[in-house]
């Protein structure tokens, strides 16, 4: 599930995704959110609970969405300015197999780091879909990124 709509002018990419940590399993659902100027993961119990019931999952109402980057249910934030890169995971020792790809790695600046996950509910979240949305992004900001097999790295921006 993705959203780009007009009416969600604040943030231009949405997608459902269950966040984790380098020790920790995929577990926190919400949204993915590629803002104007920084990504966000936006954790929602509707996302968890909701969404993986056939039919009723398919409805998002409004409330349940991210409202922007003040939302107060944001869990992690990577500012473009302080970014460091965005992966398939294999730069975080994440051998995959089956799954590689499947995941998406970030790492900002000062080493906080975050994997991301659309599990069965949003296989479409990968790092290969979700990395010439967030270079466009980038790029729009002024900002020089690299994007290499698995990798999209910023370069001397910092």
């Amino acid at each position: 599930m993705v959203s780009t709509s007009p009416s969600d002018v604040a943030i231009p990419f949405v997608a459902v995704a269950f966040e984790g940590g380098r020790n920790s399993q995929l577990g926190k659902g919400g949204f993915l959110c590629i803002c104007e100027d920084q990504i966000t993961f936006v954790a929602s119990r509707y996302v968890r609970y909701v969404m993986p019931l056939p039919l009723v999952g398919m409805f998002v109402p409004d409330r349940v969405r991210p409202s922007g980057t003040d939302d107060s249910r944001t869990r992690s934030r990577f500012p473009f300015a302080a970014l460091r890169s965005v992966s398939d995971g294999r730069d975080a020792g994440f051998k995959g197999g089956v799954t590689r790809g499947h995941k998406v790695h970030i790492v900002g600046e000062d080493g906080h780091e975050r994997f991301y996950s659309g599990g069965q509910i949003n296989p479409g979240l990968t790092f290969d879909n979700l990395a010439p949305l967030v270079h466009a992004a980038l790029t729009a900001r002024g900002l020089s990124a690299s994007v290499s097999p698995g990798i999209l790295s910023l370069e001397g921006n910092h």
